[in-house]
Parts: structure tokens; C-alpha cells; sequence
């Protein structure tokens, strides 16, 4: 869904692999440069966004799209909205700027 397309405008689109070896597997399969030319930051291995600390912690009123596995208030940063989806959910929601449906993308 990503290749061939930028995230919109206004979007701050964070990829965080969970593990080095998930890493590994996005770089030897192009993926890394895939988030990268449509504009993604890729972080170091880590779980640090989910956890609210490091790169992608939400500011008051900020929406998150994200693919984590919980959700509970102030986990992503105090006042910050996150909408638990599916990668492909995630990608569509990065590219259109809003949540949608990506199956009419």
C-alpha cells in the first residue's frame, strides 16, 4: 500500500520494528526504504512510542493510528488519542491523514 506513496501532509508517521531481528527482515526485504520514501521515520529497534517515552510520544489532542497490542489512557502521552488497527489500517489512516477504509484505496 505504502510504495509509490507519501504520508499526507501534516502526518508524523513513526515505524518502530519491535525486534532486532524484525528490523533485519524489513531491511533485507525493502520495507525500511518503502516507510522511508513515503516519508516515515524508522526508529532503532524498540517499544518505546507504545510506551510513551522516546519518539512518538503524543502531545494533548494528538491522534494516533497505531498497531500496537493495548491501549489505556495517557499510555502514548496525557491527552493523546490512539486508535488500536491493523498495519494496512495504519498505512491508509498515514497516507489520507484520516481514519478510513483502506480496501477503497
Amino acid at each position: 500500500m505504502l510504495k509509490g506513496r507519501k504520508i499526507a501532509t501534516g502526518v508524523r508517521g513513526i515505524v518502530s520494528p519491535a525486534t532486532p531481528k524484525t528490523y533485519s527482515m524489513a531491511l533485507e526485504e525493502g520495507l525500511i526504504k518503502i516507510f522511508m520514501e513515503a516519508g516515515f521515520c524508522v526508529t532503532n529497534p524498540t517499544c518505546g512510542a507504545c510506551l510513551g517515552m522516546s519518539n512518538g510520544v503524543l502531545a494533548e489532542g494528538e491522534v494516533c493510528a497505531s498497531t500496537t497490542n493495548r491501549n489505556f489512557n495517557g499510555r502514548m502521552g496525557k491527552g493523546g488519542m490512539v486508535h488500536l488497527m491493523s498495519p494496512l489500517s495504519a498505512a491508509a489512516a498515514a497516507i489520507k491523514g484520516v481514519i478510513n477504509d483502506p480496501r477503497e484505496m
